[in-house]
């Protein structure tokens, strides 16, 4: 069920520090607390009438045999608990909605951030990690909704019963301070984790979830690859070490617990001995004696409560600190301020240095590079030369060190994500999708596309004629990142989300990967028609795909870029020293020097220059 927009906070933007936006969405909740906090002090009161009730029975209807003053106690009593079940039932609801309120505004921005961060920040914490944050966002929820808020609000009935304590029961009243401080000094002793720091379990717990998801998610590689006694060792040994450190835990809080019960016993038997003297020596009366056992326990429980969730307060603070490190890091720009006219599609490098870390060596060192729009590009070069991380900078995922990345006059740094991609689409080497149908995948990047540009767009890729023999046609559901498909069909199926964005700039990352002779070929002439309106950027292992284009982007791997003739990359990068003359052209593609014309009847679905919009 989707939280009601009246319990959204209103402010849900701009904030990079945990501790600003905590004050934020908990001042959206400050009402709803304080009121809880508010009611708890009738609460308190009448929780302590069944002890009066229980000393005027003795007093006075047993031995003055008073029926209509039973009676009379009777019907207040009745009227008391039905009025505190009311209020409870209140403040229930009232840290209910605050804790909605505030698990919606965490929640909110902590997806807002992750979205917005730079790809090198996302590319630093696995998938797992990111899972772990959205739960953390519960358990700092929880510290204020659950259990340690509600003790803190029964604070004033521990004060309450002590102060009627003193006036039906003085001669216990010692005792039962007495017991007060005692569960007060245990519950600071126990309060050693949070003191202390000692969170040793808590982040243990959370490594071992991580890697359990991600053993889970590389179940066919650990099958495949048989890996089973090493993954199954690995994940032993960190199970085992995060139970040595919880049954550690565990027993210091079921020691607290037992000890807990044992002084409760003591205080009711300390009371009743002491209470049993002063009625002998008629200083209280036995009614006074039971209803100061009574109200010991209302006295105590809060404290005892407090003493067993410094637990919970520990992980909400570990959460807290973890929340703070992400929403604390610079998010990505969040735009031109301004509408700018679509580009031309002319991207360039100028002095552009990239390194992953300081004590790495640059992947790229003052490199300048410009690319003419309607061109097509091939980028070469051996693996871990840098070819992806140079699509990465065209596309702005990734931001350069020094210099700039240019598309037209304009730097992409001074554009948000949304706005970048509306101009330059990527398809990464790594093809992945989120729950839904084959319709609801394309249509996810364009959500206003037709039925008729989707089925376009799937010709023009290869993958509408598979997509048409499924039972259940593009409302065939894709799930755990469409692993029902074969490789091909998926990275086809996100080829054909890229066109529908109708970019100016089209960058593709080793697109002919899993695809067979037939799908390539097919790529290939839908990519060389699509050149002839939109700058197309392609890294490749392709020869065919290299023949094709106009330009080769030669990344030696050395910090450098050097600009080739297909005919000279796949003499160096594919051992074809005569490739201009004797390379034979691909079925239905003409071929030229060194570039190719596709046949009519592989370019019908890529008229117009490959625009399906």
């Amino acid at each position: 069920m989707l939280l009601p927009l009246r319990m959204r906070p209103a402010s849900l933007r701009g904030q990079d520090h945990l501790g600003v936006f905590l004050l934020d969405s908990f001042s959206q909740a400050r009402g709803k607390i304080g009121r809880a906090a508010w009611l708890s002090t009738p609460i308190g009161l009448l929780a302590l009438l069944p002890s009066v009730f229980t000393l005027e029975v003795f007093d006075r209807v047993i031995f003055r045999q008073g029926y209509s003053t039973l009676i009379a106690l009777l019907a207040g009593v009745m009227v008391a608990l039905i009025l505190e079940w009311f209020l409870r039932s209140r403040r229930s609801s009232s840290l209910r909605d605050a804790g909605a309120v505030i698990d919606w505004g965490i929640s909110s921005t902590l997806l807002d951030k992750m979205m917005n961060q730079p790809l090198r920040s996302l590319e630093e914490r696995p998938a797992a990690s990111w899972v772990a944050l959205f739960r953390d966002v519960g358990t700092v929820r929880a510290l204020m909704t659950g259990p340690v808020i509600q003790s803190l609000f029964d604070l004033p009935l521990a004060v309450f019963a002590v102060v009627i304590v003193g006036l039906v029961a003085l001669p216990v009243l010692p005792v039962v301070l007495g017991m007060v401080c005692v569960f007060a000094a245990m519950a600071w002793w126990w309060a050693d984790e949070v003191k202390q720091g000692k969170v040793a379990e808590l982040q243990q717990a959370r490594s071992l979830d991580m890697f359990t998801a991600e053993m889970c998610r590389a179940r066919e590689s650990v099958k495949a690859l048989a890996q089973q006694e090493a993954v199954t060792a690995q994940w032993k040994a960190s199970y085992e070490s995060w139970l040595a450190e919880s049954y550690s835990r565990g027993g210091q809080m079921e020691k607290s617990k037992e000890l807990s019960h044992s002084l409760l016993i003591a205080s009711s038997i300390a009371i009743t001995a002491t209470g049993a003297l002063a009625v002998v020596n008629q200083w209280m009366s036995i009614g006074g004696l039971i209803a100061a056992n009574m109200l010991a326990i209302k006295a105590i429980s809060p404290i005892a409560n407090l003493a067993g969730s410094w637990r919970q307060l520990a992980q909400a603070i570990e959460a807290g600190r973890r929340l703070n490190r992400v929403l604390a890091q610079t998010s990505e720009t969040s735009g031109a301020g301004v509408s700018l006219p679509r580009p031309k599609g002319e991207m360039s490098m100028e002095e552009v240095s990239f390194r992953f870390d300081e004590q790495s060596e640059p992947v790229f060192n003052k490199v300048s590079l410009k690319l003419g729009a309607a061109r097509f590009y091939t980028v070469v070069g051996k693996n871990g030369a840098g070819k992806s991380t140079l699509l990465k900078l065209l596309t702005g995922l990734y931001r350069p060190d020094e210099g700039q990345v240019m598309i037209d006059e304009y730097d992409l740094q001074q554009f948000s994500r949304m706005e970048t991609a509306a101009w330059i689409s990527t398809l990464s080497q790594n093809v992945y999708f989120l729950d839904g149908t084959i319709a609801d995948q394309l249509r996810r990047g364009s959500s206003d596309v037709t039925d008729e540009q989707i089925v376009k767009a799937c010709k023009l890729t290869g993958a509408h004629a598979f997509i048409s023999r499924l039972p259940k046609g593009y409302a065939t559901v894709m799930r755990e990142g469409g692993r029902a498909l074969s490789a091909g069909v998926r990275r086809k199926i996100a080829l054909a989300q890229v066109m529908l964005r109708n970019p100016v700039v089209l960058i593709l990352d080793e697109p002919t990967n899993d695809l067979d002779h037939a799908s390539e070929l097919q790529l290939i002439a839908s990519l060389r028609m699509i050149a002839k309106l939109r700058t197309v950027i392609v890294v490749t292992h392709s020869a065919g795909m290299v023949a094709s284009s106009d330009v080769a982007l030669a990344v030696s791997g050395e910090g450098d870029i050097q600009e080739m003739t297909p005919v000279q990359a796949l003499g160096v990068y594919f051992n074809r020293p005569n490739a201009g003359s004797s390379s034979p052209a691909p079925d239905g593609v003409k071929q030229g020097p060194h570039l190719t014309v596709v046949e009519p009847r592989l370019a019908s679905v890529a008229a117009a220059g490959g625009d399906v919009r």
